[in-house]
């Protein structure tokens, strides 16, 4: 309500900041209504008109009724005339959709009813259409939640039009409805934690308009205990986060109180409060497990005790197959919650699309956490289902300490899944068995195990061991497979052959999760195995060591950050310790010993709390050729730290951009690191300053430059280079790509010994994930003038809770890449706002973009934005992929080097952010990312090239169309991602991956309407 506040003012409609309804552009009769509706779930919430309800409760004095009565039929009597005679229209006469708007019709036609008989008495036209439409016995949706919503809305209307038979036909419905949602045990049939809470909401819902109608007469009813079963349902599938996993069609929501105050005087609600309020209010439930055997589920909670509440641990365990609606291949699926963090999860929703390919995989197996057997059909009819067995849970046993449930299943077809889960409370550890059975032999015997961990963990494979280590906040999670036979693998973000590795937690929105894959090799025609799940506090240590000017120097990092540690050091030489420092609050430490050559060293580290409890333990080799990183071992520094030389080296020839420069150089000075050699730079190619920028950006470390060592090279690798050494601008020389050369094609480095000087020009993509690279880029040390940038500009973080840095780049300097969508973006943001209990106001959104319309966006929903000084130099519509500056070659070199000394200083400071996110792990991002070491990341990696769209003759780029290419031209229209695709005898015009327009086969007239719109169509989404 309050962000639509402005909507009379400002004809937008936002819908949890992810898609915007524009009643300025909205056109019922385009394809996707003028507005980009090309989502299933954006054309529900437009067709559904929850907008009018809106609008009228902001007139809550009814002084705006001619206002808003204007704005209403603006829109209402077009959707009227569009779709009166097209009853079968899928979204406009969608039976959920329908439903819903009836009911928001009605509440118009009440506002109106005593002020305005003549649109009133359209209302009541348009509502008796509604009225057939939905009494229809084809259209009805018999047993679904949508059905009860359908049969409730006829409901309401039989009464105001006052039709006694529709009425008695809607209240058998609701009876019929409500009946079949819910289980005997209180389960909800729609597969899913998410729909037994909706479930609840319509049931009271019903019940209070039931009451509201027909008084006491109402025919309408709920059985008494199934409503009370359905409440301690909800309370134990509450985590203690007040979440729910994301079960089924089940999406990130903090649980509330939904509970209608009729229904408050029993036990069982008392129990959801003592839930839902972390043991604050209610009672204590009387049992530590629910099972539900009728709707499949097992819960089981470690305890109710409110001192340990928020850590404990939570298991949701589910087998069943009743309806068809929402269900997923999830038979024999776990989810973990322990510790206050996700350790198991479901992946979620996604979206209400049921082609899309990611749709497909997050209703599969494949996104659960279950064995299967590879190559099985999966039968997703609920009559045929029967045929094979009923999936369901059996023989639940809890002695308090120990609790056990079974399950089974036979969606895949030909197989007989089951699983078991034996739950130990006092060591909080789990045994999963399971056993797959062909019940033909002719059957494959190939099978995998697959669990989801959220990516905020650090995952550790134990191949021998068969065991996984799973590292969170305060605990390790170990995932043992006994006597298993094959290969463990770690899958995250797969795209192709088919998606894997992906969590949604929002409407439409994906992100990366870990998938464990157990994939067996063994090929045993059964499959049995055991899984022990067990949990245990521990601290990882890593000791950091540096050798400067001879002098060592180490501190302890470890992946549990607690003021209560203290840490002490011992150095050892050849295993003799040589000195002690005792524990301290410092976790750093310098050794006074003198360091030599021919001796060994050994840093031994220890950790102990305030109680003196020894925590860790760690011994660590000094190995003075790689930790000596600013000695003369590496690069032969003196005092200043300036190159002395040598005759071998490393040289870097730069082709990118600042970011490009960055990370490429990192490889180049990883390897001089592991040879020995001298890293020279050659940044003649670089977009910045040209050869002198680097040195013109960094204090330390300095690097000698091509020109001064150019006479010392008689031999280079690649060999290509050699009659080319003194040509650097050009990437591309004699059809030679000059920025290719990367640090991984080194791999024997014997056998490039005989070379003086080898050229890397390209990144190595493993970098970022480097602890060395990590520690190179600690050693950077900017100029004094970017420093001071950094500092003015980072002044105002301390006046906001968090500071926000978010990298939004339109383009990348190329002309075939897809532009990202700002919601991903705005869905980053809202969900941090959301987990850290903040407001927009309590934020800073320190931006990094090049296309102002981006700009404007941001500035619309957040109010406190910032950019590098406040200025930005924008194309006036689409960035070009340079954030900072567009036409280097019209700059002159002190132009280029303060341009350069923008970028770095936007860099750093969004570095210091606490909440990054970066526009695909591009080398802006990467270098960004590498800052920030372990701070809290998002990478949207959304870039998609024309080389995704498998074109054909009747799909192709803009240009393959002479006719319609050169009206782009002449009306000076960017045509940058136009694409045509003939179908139907019609031309279909897409901006990237959005329909603008449908024009005949016929030659398109640029002056006609049709044109005009999808100019203002492709304009609109050029501006955001």
């Amino acid at each position: 309500m309050v962000e639509n506040k402005d909507i009379i003012k400002t004809k937008i409609f936002k819908i949890n900041n992810m898609w915007h309804i524009d009643f300025n552009k909205l056109n019922w009769q385009l394809c996707d209504y003028g507005i980009g509706c090309n989502d299933r779930t954006f054309a529900f919430i437009l067709h559904k008109m929850d907008y009018i309800k809106l609008l009228i409760d902001l007139d809550e004095n009814n002084d705006n009724v001619k206002i808003i009565k204007e704005f209403i039929f603006e829109f209402l009597k077009p959707w009227w005339n569009t779709f009166k005679n097209d009853l079968l229209h899928s979204q406009a006469w969608h039976d959920h959709a329908t439903a819903w708007r009836a009911i928001n019709l009605i509440y118009l036609y009440k506002y109106l009813k005593n002020t305005d008989k003549e649109n009133s008495k359209f209302i009541e036209i348009i509502l008796t259409e509604h009225k057939n439409k939905l009494l229809d016995e084809s259209f009805y949706s018999k047993l679904t939640n949508h059905g009860l919503d359908q049969s409730l809305a006829l409901y309401q209307l039989a009464h105001l039009l006052k039709d006694l038979n529709a009425k008695n036909i809607a209240i058998q419905r609701i009876n019929n409805e409500i009946r079949h949602a819910f289980c005997e045990d209180g389960g909800h049939k729609e597969n899913s934690p998410g729909y037994l809470n909706y479930g609840l909401v319509q049931i009271f819902n019903v019940l209070n308009i039931a009451k509201d109608i027909d008084g006491v007469k109402s025919k309408i009813t709920f059985p008494q205990d199934i409503l009370q079963k359905a409440i301690l349902a909800l309370c134990f599938f509450i985590k203690p986060n007040k979440t729910m996993p994301l079960i089924g069609d089940t999406q990130l929501f903090v649980a509330r109180d939904i509970i209608d105050n009729n229904y408050k005087d029993n036990k069982f609600y008392l129990n959801f409060l003592y839930s839902l309020s972390a043991g604050n209010k209610g009672m204590q439930p009387d049992s530590l497990d629910l099972f539900l055997p009728i709707s499949g589920y097992s819960i089981f909670r470690e305890t109710w005790e409110k001192n340990h509440f928020n850590n404990s641990m939570h298991i949701v365990f589910k087998s069943g197959y009743l309806s068809q609606y929402h269900r997923h291949d999830d038979d024999l699926n776990i989810t973990i919650f322990y510790d206050n963090e996700d350790w198991l999860i479901d992946t979620g929703l996604y979206k209400h699309m049921e082609k899309d390919p990611y749709r497909k995989y997050f209703r599969s197996s494949d996104a659960h956490n279950v064995t299967r057997p590879i190559k099985s059909i999966v039968c997703r009819d609920i009559e045929k289902i029967y045929e094979y067995g009923n999936s369901k849970l059996y023989d639940y046993f809890s002695d308090g300490n120990i609790s056990k449930v079974k399950g089974i299943s036979y969606i895949h077809q030909g197989y007989e899944n089951k699983r078991e889960l034996i739950y130990n409370r006092q060591i909080n550890s789990l045994l999963i068995h399971d056993i797959c059975t062909p019940l033909n032999y002719d059957n494959s015997n190939e099978y995998i195990t697959r669990f989801h961990i959220p990516n905020d963990k650090k995952i550790f494979v134990d191949n021998k061991e068969n065991r996984v280590n799973i590292v969170g906040k305060h605990y390790t999670m170990s995932i043992e497979a006994k006597n298993f036979v094959g290969n463990i693998k770690i899958v995250t973000g797969q795209d192709r052959p088919k998606p894997l590795g992906y969590v949604s937690y929002k409407n439409g929105i994906l992100e990366k999760c870990y998938t464990i894959e157990f994939v067996y090799t063994n090929h045993n025609i059964k499959l049995d195995q055991e899984f022990n799940i067990k949990f245990k506090k521990e601290v990882f240590i890593e000791i950091n060591s540096l050798i400067e000017n001879g002098i060592l120097k180490a501190s302890i990092n470890t992946h549990i950050k607690s003021e209560d540690y203290q840490y002490a050091f011992y150095l050892l030489e050849n295993k003799e310790k040589v000195e002690q420092r005792w524990y301290e609050k410092d976790n750093s430490v310098e050794f006074k010993t003198l360091l030599k050559q021919d001796k060994t060293y050994h840093i031994v580290g220890y950790i102990r709390d305030k109680h003196k409890n020894n925590i860790a333990r760690k011994s660590q080799i000094v190995n003075l050729k790689t930790t000596n990183i600013n000695n003369s071992n590496y690069i032969k520094r003196d005092v200043k730290g300036e190159s002395k030389g040598g005759g071998r080296y490393i040289m870097h020839r730069a082709y990118f951009g600042l970011g490009g420069c960055l990370i490429t150089m990192l490889g180049a000075w990883l390897l001089a690191d592991k040879t020995g050699r001298e890293l020279v730079l050659d940044w003649r190619g670089c977009r910045y300053g040209k050869e002198n920028s680097f040195n013109a950006l960094f204090d330390f470390p300095v690097f000698k430059h091509y020109s001064q060592v150019k006479e010392d090279i008689k031999s280079v690798f690649p060999e290509y280079f050699k009659d080319i050494m003194h040509i650097a601008s050009k990437k591309n020389v004699n059809g030679i790509r000059m920025d290719m050369s990367s640090p991984k094609d080194i791999k024997n480095f014997k056998d490039y010994e005989k070379y003086d000087c080898i050229i890397i020009s390209r990144d190595d993509s493993g970098i970022i994930n480097n602890p060395k690279a990590m520690d190179l880029i600690k050693l950077l040390k900017v100029n004094k003038s970017i420093q001071k940038y950094i500092d003015s500009n980072s002044i105002c973080f301390q006046k906001f809770k968090k500071v926000i840095g978010v990298h939004f780049r339109h383009g990348n300097g190329e002309k075939f890449v897809v532009p990202p969508k700002l919601s991903l973006y705005t869905d980053e943001i809202n969900k941090y706002l959301v987990f850290n209990n903040l407001s927009k106001n309590d934020i800073l959104l320190y931006l990094a973009t090049d296309c102002k319309a981006v700009f404007d966006v941001f500035k619309t929903m957040y109010p406190n934005i910032k950019i590098f000084n406040d200025i930005g130099d924008y194309n006036p519509v689409l960035g070009g992929g340079a954030i900072h500056m567009e036409y280097m070659d019209s700059k002159t070199i002190d132009e280029q080097i303060e341009a350069a000394r923008v970028a770095l200083a936007d860099m750093y400071l969004l570095a210091k952010t606490d909440f990054f996110i970066g526009g695909k792990s591009g080398y802006f991002v990467r270098f960004v990312s590498m800052l920030r070491s372990n701070l809290n990341t998002c990478i949207i990696d959304f870039e998609r090239y024309y080389t995704d769209y498998n074109f054909n003759e009747n799909y192709y780029p803009i240009e393959n169309d002479l006719n319609l290419y050169q009206l782009f031209i002449d009306k000076n229209i960017p045509v940058d991602g136009i694409f045509i695709k003939i179908e139907n005898n019609q031309k279909y015009i897409y901006y990237y991956y959005d329909l603008i327009a449908i024009f005949d086969m016929q030659y398109i007239n640029g002056d006609n309407d049709k044109f005009e719109i999808l100019i203002s169509e492709l304009i609109k989404r050029r501006f955001y």
